[in-house]
């Protein structure tokens, strides 16, 4: 996937199923947005997780790949109901 620069960082929001998480036994404050580049290099962005609404969000660079994880046992989270994107304050 070829990324593509940004002028201004973008804010990404993207819902998560707690029960999903729970069930892999991963704490919903260390789920993360990770970026995957065009060599397959992945950066943990730092991120915000609300636990009452379910979403994380991180702003981004550039757009490329986007995957919502957990550091402990990188598994990938399905979407739930889509996502967000808005400039970053």
């Amino acid at each position: 996937m070829t990324q593509f620069p940004l002028s201004a960082p973008l804010t990404v929001t993207i819902p998560y199923d707690p029960t999903l998480v729970a069930a892999m036994g991963v704490p919903e404050g260390n789920v993360h947005l990770y970026l995957i580049d065009d060599s397959g290099t992945v950066s943990m962005l730092s991120t915000v997780v609300d636990s009452v609404n379910h979403t994380a969000t991180a702003n981004i660079p550039h757009l490329s790949q986007i995957v919502l994880a957990a550091p402990v046992s990188v598994q990938s989270l399905p979407v739930v109901n889509g996502g967000t994107v808005a400039n970053a304050p």
